[in-house]
C-alpha cells in the first residue's frame, strides 16, 4: 500500500503480520473465520443502514493498515457500498458527529461563527463518494492549505 510511506517505521514494523499480536498466530482456518466475521459485520452494517440507525464515520487510527486521514475516505466508500447514499455518508463524517457531541453551534456545517474546518474538492462527492479523495484545499482552524502545500506536507511526512 503506497500509504505505508507515511507511517513511522516502528508502526510499520508492528503491522508485520508475522509479528503483530493480532495476526502472528493465525492459521488458515482462523483467517477464514475472520473473513466470515468481516462479512457478518458488513451484513450487520447494511441492516443498520436500512434501519436508518445513526452511524458516525471515524476510523480507528493505527489499527493495522488503517491510515490516519486516508482511511476515512475508505470508510465512506464502504458505507456507500453497503447501502448509504453519498449524502448520508457525508453526513456521517460531518453533521452527525457534530450533533452526537453537541457541537452543532461550532461544527458540522459551514456558516459564520463556526470553526473554520473544511475540505474543498475538485469533483462532486455526491456523484461518487470516492471524489472525497480529490482534495484541492483544506481549511483547518482558519489556516488555508492549497494542493501544493498539502503535497509538500505529505512529502515531508514520508519515511524511508
Amino acid at each position: 500500500d503506497d500509504r505505508l510511506k507515511y507511517m513511522l517505521p516502528f508502526v510499520k514494523a508492528g503491522w508485520d503480520p508475522t509479528k503483530d499480536f493480532r495476526f502472528k498466530d493465525r492459521t488458515a482456518e482462523s483467517w477464514k473465520r475472520a473473513k466470515v466475521g468481516y462479512e457478518s459485520n458488513l451484513a450487520f452494517t447494511k441492516k443498520m443502514i436500512a434501519a436508518k440507525a445513526n452511524i458516525l464515520a471515524g476510523t480507528d487510527c493505527l489499527n493495522p493498515y488503517v491510515y490516519p486521514g486516508f482511511s476515512l475516505h475508505d470508510e465512506l466508500a464502504l458505507l456507500v457500498e453497503n447501502g448509504m447514499t453519498t449524502t448520508q455518508a457525508l453526513a456521517a463524517a460531518t453533521t452527525s458527529p457534530a450533533k452526537y457531541f453537541g457541537w452543532e453551534r461550532t461544527h458540522g456545517t459551514i456558516s459564520t461563527g463556526k470553526t473554520a474546518n473544511m475540505v474543498l474538492l475538485t469533483a462532486n462527492p455526491l456523484a461518487d463518494i470516492r471524489n472525497t479523495t480529490k482534495i484541492d484545499t483544506v481549511v483547518q482552524r482558519g489556516t488555508v492549505m492549497n494542493r501544493a502545500t498539502l503535497d509538500s506536507g505529505l512529502k515531508e511526512r514520508e519515511y524511508k
